[in-house]
């Protein structure tokens, strides 16, 4: 093969009057080769209806047709099969069946079944090719888009996984892209409706300001059906309710119609993760995301705030993002939310509750008062049929069944320093143990003081640990806290002060009349 730098030497020596077997000699190529190009050279200089011929073939590079791909395994009868199989995947792909596709090794199993003799390779050849000339022939052209500011806002999901207090976990990213490529993104446990309803109030309230349109793909917390007209979700229409938004959702597979945002997950993902992945908390994740995002939009700010200026004010009054239902509290004193247990005061066995599920928070209610008195909160399980059980909740029952704290699994549920307060000093005298936590709860005070409490007693000298000697520990405690807190003690501390630094000013006066 000659290229650009080669012909164009040959058609120089054309000029010189060379033969073509020196004129290959010299530019070590096939006589063959030299011959063809002397007639084409001579043909570009007889076209007289085209002047420029010559020029236009000099500054164009050489272009040789491609081989032809001979398939001597494959015969008509195995090629019309392989293409019926690719014709059935293309179906499946457009149905978004895309993890039940036949692969090239199926389709040669079904070859060989079918009695034909031919290699996995040939196979592999074919289908490789097949698909490089059907991806040229469907390629799509994409539509340069301009958008006015403030006109929309662009959301989409990613995952990410980052280590809290060194264990890997996996986070949803919920990232919003301006056009302007301005962007804001939070962490979340789950990837449901209420983090998605969540997310967009806070982005709003974050800005301030609400686009006229937000674009979504096919994601399912937001579209609810995809049978003929997409429809939104109840959670999305309430959204748009309270803010006055409407919602365009792009073509199947068409990430790219939303432009920005697609490219915004992994812009902030690399961003912020690839530098820091390791946090005390998903709370300290989120503060670094969020200024990751800042430091980002500061660099286009000149933009950014153009948009929203543009945008609409948000609602001064952030909008609730939670699912609610009732549930009955079972005999164990538990409720059931997406199969997984979460316990409630013992008082309500029997009874129905009303239950508020947020992204991360279940928050139960009593439907019995006025007022709706918040009576248990658990973090929500990821996974399904667990338990999280809160001790305090079981302490009205356990005080006349005190044996069976010891297996509870409400006490195995409980901070590790309060599992071994049971197990170190009231193993042998569980209904001590649980006086001392209803004690504990009628005076204001939490687990972890009644931990602290032990550690304080044995600074203190006291070797025996019991329910009197915690709870003098723990009014001393209080006694020094009221103390600190009271009004004229800041008389004394100001008091104190202003009696050093005369004390100061008379030692130096004394010292310089000495001097």
């Amino acid at each position: 093969m000659i290229d650009c730098v080669k012909r164009n030497e040959i058609f120089s020596a054309f000029k010189h009057g060379l033969s073509n077997s020196e004129i290959a000699r010299l530019a070590d190529c096939s006589r063959t080769k030299v011959v063809g190009l002397r007639k084409l050279y001579d043909a570009t200089l007889d076209d007289k209806e085209n002047p420029e011929a010559l020029q236009d073939l000099i500054l164009t590079k050489p272009t040789y047709k491609p081989r032809e791909k001979v398939y001597h395994v494959l015969s008509d009868e195995m090629r019309k099969l392989i293409d019926e199989e690719l014709e059935k995947n293309a179906k499946k792909t457009a149905l978004g069946q895309r993890k039940q596709l036949k692969k090239v090794q199926d389709i040669h199993n079904d070859l060989c079944k079918a009695g034909y003799q031919v290699s996995y390779s040939t196979v592999t050849k074919y289908v490789r090719d097949r698909k490089a000339e059907l991806d040229s022939a469907t390629r799509e052209c994409f539509i340069k888009q301009k958008y006015v500011p403030g006109q929309r806002l662009e959301y989409d999901w990613g995952e990410v996984k980052i280590f809290i207090k060194g264990e890997l976990k996996s986070f949803n990213m919920a990232a919003v892209a301006f056009c302007s490529n301005g962007r804001w993104a939070r962490l979340f446990t789950r990837q449901d409706k209420q983090a998605m309803m969540e997310a967009h109030v806070e982005c709003f309230h974050y800005f301030g300001r609400v686009p006229e349109e937000m674009v979504y793909d096919n994601m399912r917390t937001a579209v609810k059906s995809f049978v003929g007209e997409k429809k939104p979700t109840t959670e999305l229409m309430q959204l748009e309710a309270y803010y006055g938004f409407r919602h365009m959702f792009c073509n199947a597979r068409s990430g790219n119609e939303k432009g920005h945002v697609e490219k915004s997950v992994e812009v902030i993902r690399r961003l912020a993760f690839a530098y820091r992945d390791h946090f005390d908390s998903l709370d300290e994740a989120n503060e670094y995301l969020i200024g990751v995002c800042e430091d980002e939009n500061k660099k286009i700010w000149d933009r950014v705030q153009e948009e929203l200026d543009a945008m609409r004010p948000a609602s001064p009054v952030p909008m609730t993002c939670f699912e609610a239902y009732h549930r009955n509290v079972d005999k164990e004193s538990v409720i059931s939310v997406e199969s997984n247990k979460y316990s409630v005061p013992s008082d309500y066995v029997g009874k129905s509750v009303w239950v508020k599920k947020y992204s991360d928070t279940i928050v139960v209610f009593d439907t019995d008062s006025k007022d709706k008195m918040e009576i248990a909160r658990h973090q929500r399980i990821h996974g399904s049929d667990q338990w999280q059980l809160d001790l305090q909740h079981y302490l009205k029952v356990l005080r006349y069944k005190p044996g069976a704290v010891r297996n509870s699994m409400a006490l195995r549920q409980s901070p590790a320093e309060l599992q071994e307060l049971f197990d170190r000093y009231f193993k042998d005298t569980p209904k001590q143990f649980i006086d001392l936590l209803l004690w504990a709860r009628d005076n204001n005070h939490t687990f972890q003081d009644l931990c602290s409490s032990v550690q304080v007693a044995r600074m203190k000298g006291i070797r025996d640990i019991n329910v009197d000697s915690l709870k003098s520990v723990l009014a001393d405690c209080q006694k020094m806290v009221e103390v600190i807190q009271m009004p004229w003690t800041q008389t004394i501390e100001s008091g104190s002060t202003q009696n050093f630094a005369t004390l100061r000013r008379l030692f130096n006066t004394n010292t310089q009349k000495q001097s």
